[in-house]
């Protein structure tokens, strides 16, 4: 990760491809890969403004067990993007489509009131072929 965002400056956004999307519908969509805090942390520091995932979350899903419950989340990566003014795009599919080369990408949400959150459509295109 560290060689990834070393040579980052100046906005823009961080598509992070684990091919989970793959996993959509099955359980094993819940026990995604993740990102720490201090991974999140570089990123910003880049003044990226946003970080989008191919899995539910960028933080750790705990999903209730018999043992527990009711699992403490720790929304750790989210408090420390939403609050450096960052945004964050779950559930993304097909980022394997858009590895190399320059790409245009757009997040177009619904316009939604007293809502935290909106369901994208999130469109890339090379520069040119628009």
């Amino acid at each position: 990760m560290k060689d990834l965002v070393s040579g980052r400056s100046g906005g823009g956004m961080v598509l992070i491809r684990t091919g989970w999307d793959r996993h959509w519908g099955t359980d094993a969509y819940f026990e995604h890969p993740y990102l720490s805090k201090e991974a999140a942390e570089r990123m910003l520091a880049t003044g990226i403004t946003l970080i989008g995932v191919d899995t539910l979350s960028p933080d750790e899903t705990l999903l209730p067990t018999v043992a527990v419950p009711e699992p403490q989340f720790d929304f750790s990566v989210h408090n420390v993007v939403l609050g450096a003014g960052c945004l964050i795009a779950e559930n993304l599919t097909n980022l394997g489509q858009i590895l190399h080369g320059q790409w245009v990408v757009s997040m177009l949400p619904l316009k939604l009131y007293g809502c935290d959150g909106s369901p994208i459509r999130a469109c890339a295109w090379r520069p040119g072929n628009a």
